[in-house]
């Protein structure tokens, strides 16, 4: 299994999980660091590639080529920083919609709580009606007919196709191959 694909699946699994799935005690170890930073860079988003790396070095004491390497599975399990992924931006989004309440409250600042309850409310969809969902269980796939007939797709047939078939691999297909003899030649430079 590749380590992105193991990554993937364990990032989050605990100790006993990963030794029932047969992970090295190596595998094990390099999951717990991997979820410890990323779990690091959920908490401090605007962290920049290097400053993660600079991170996994100083508390793994780990070379740079292997922290790059853990950069890239981080990555990976996170989505493209570049290229956010919407549960990251939904993440993201709540972290700060709780930062702006507890400010909010704390200020006692009734309008800018009223106007969070309302972007809470846009964003959850609160105001749309479940109901108005497509009903898919009303589509229906094409049906398609499997066939040999080239004349379906817009091709002419080959009349007595069998016959040309046979006669193509007679012509290009070599039943066996044939002991030849063969015969050493001395080198000319050698003279």
């Amino acid at each position: 299994m590749a380590l992105i694909e193991t990554a993937q699946k364990f990032l989050f699994a605990d100790e006993r999980e990963m030794q029932e799935a047969g992970l090295s005690q190596t595998t094990r170890g390099r999951m717990i660091r991997l979820r410890d930073i990323y779990n690091h860079w959920l908490a401090h988003p605007r962290l920049l590639d290097k400053d993660i790396v600079a991170e996994i070095i100083r508390r793994y004491r780990i070379g740079k080529s292997m922290a790059y390497e853990d950069l890239k599975i981080i990555k990976f399990c996170l989505g493209a920083m570049n290229q956010s992924t919407v549960d990251f931006e939904r993440w993201q989004f709540r972290q700060r919609l709780d930062e702006a309440w507890n400010t909010a409250r704390i200020n006692g600042d009734a309008r800018a709580m009223a106007q969070l309850v309302n972007a809470q409310g846009k964003f959850m969809r609160l105001d749309k009606d479940e109901a108005t969902a497509p009903d898919y269980s009303t589509i229906t796939p094409p049906f398609l007919e499997i066939t040999g007939d080239v004349s379906v797709v817009g091709f002419d047939p080959i009349a007595d196709v069998d016959k040309l078939v046979k006669k193509l691999t007679a012509r290009y297909i070599k039943a066996e191959a044939h002991d030849v003899e063969f015969e050493d030649i001395e080198n000319e430079t050698d003279t």
